[in-house]
């Protein structure tokens, strides 16, 4: 195969200046290594941009469509049929929220999780809807969606088995003519688990500070934990739309802080930590947050929504817990309180994300889907 090409609503800012950051963007940008190192080639990764742009990397090219600044599938497969024959390239729509339906090129949907198991009412018609008691509708409508989507191509790679699971409840084994894999998401591991000694206990909260990943949970649990044991710090690693609140809560007491840190330098950043905290209140994909969290030897306690439990056996490798406060509460104060349950979490977590979550493993099971797409 001569030409890889990967689509995404961006990778860099719209204007070109700068890679921006997010679970999507890390791992296109390792799936392009994986094309590069095992097929010879650099991968063409195409957005939507402010004015066109080219772009080359150690791995890839990114080609900037200019969509004035809007997010536009169609227009950007244009300027793709213009340049590349379909006898000699792979398509690889980076997630199938902007696949389109077409039979011209081979491809690939990446399904990065189900992010439907919530209203997102940031539009005022879904405000309406939902107001006006049609939460029914509007949750009809994203399933249709979200499966019409998914059947845009012939082949799919899930990053977790909540979604495949999900699908077949609406389809039949006939209706299911697609070649699906999944492929859990990944981490990097250290050669051997980070020591974690000392009677300070540091729990993390390393998410966006939004709702959906739970920031509304983590305010008044890190307010809970540090008034009642002396021994514990609580920080907040992020930023997001509800900063300034973390910030206050950080201003009113001394061992609640917030601080932030680069995304390829997340293991050394977790080594520092005990206990990692996931409060997702609605699905995402293989969470690669708390692989990181298990793969620098922190105990995890995360939701029971989809993508978490497909990587925390409950009281194995971490605590799989409501979505609530005071079930956060009670998982994180027995942490705090039984020392040989903690060290039995992040012993078995490190193990679990060595074991089943290695970017090695994660790298090879692409280049098998390649090969048999392609063949």
């Amino acid at each position: 195969m001569k030409h890889f090409i990967i689509l995404i609503d961006r990778l860099y800012s719209l204007d070109g200046e700068r890679i921006t950051i997010g679970g999507i963007q890390t791992y296109l940008s390792a799936l392009s290594k994986v094309i590069h190192d095992n097929f010879g080639v650099k991968a063409y990764i195409y957005q939507s941009a402010q004015r066109n742009f080219e772009i080359e990397a150690e791995h890839f090219i990114v080609r900037g469509v200019d969509t004035q600044g809007k997010i536009n599938p169609k227009q950007t497969m244009n300027a793709i049929k213009e340049r590349f024959s379909p006898a000699d390239t792979l398509l690889i729509w980076g997630s199938d929220q902007y696949s389109l339906p077409q039979n011209t090129f081979k491809s690939i949907n990446i399904q990065h999780g189900i992010g439907f198991d919530t209203e997102a009412m940031h539009t005022p018609i879904k405000k309406l809807m939902v107001n006006a008691g049609f939460t029914w509708l509007y949750k009809l409508m994203q399933r249709y969606k979200a499966i019409k989507i998914f059947e845009n191509t012939s082949a799919a790679v899930c990053v977790d088995y909540n979604f495949l699971n999900w699908y077949r409840t609406f389809r039949s084994s006939k209706q299911i003519s697609k070649d699906v894999y999944v492929i859990p998401n990944f981490t990097d591991i250290p050669d051997a688990p980070f020591a974690k000694s000392g009677d300070r206990i540091k729990i993390v909260f390393a998410r966006r500070f939004v709702a959906r990943r739970g920031v509304d949970i983590a305010i008044p649990l890190a307010r809970y934990l540090v008034e009642k044991y002396e021994n514990v710090e609580f920080h907040f690693a992020g930023d997001g739309p509800k900063k300034q609140a973390v910030e206050a809560l950080a201003q009113s007491h001394e061992r609640i802080l917030m601080t932030r840190f680069e995304s390829s330098k997340s293991l050394e950043f977790h080594s520092d930590y005990a206990i990692a905290l996931v409060p997702s209140v609605g699905s995402e994909g293989t969470s690669l947050s708390l692989l990181e969290a298990m793969a620098s030897n922190c105990a995890v306690v995360a939701s029971n929504v989809g993508g978490m439990t497909n990587i925390v056996l409950n009281q194995f490798n971490g605590s799989l817990v409501p979505p609530t406060l005071e079930a956060f509460k009670a998982e994180v104060t027995s942490l705090i309180e039984n020392r040989e349950k903690l060290k039995e979490y992040q012993n078995n977590g490190f193990k679990t994300v060595k074991q089943a979550f290695s970017k090695s493993k994660w790298e090879s099971e692409w280049v098998n889907v390649i090969r048999s797409v392609l063949k």
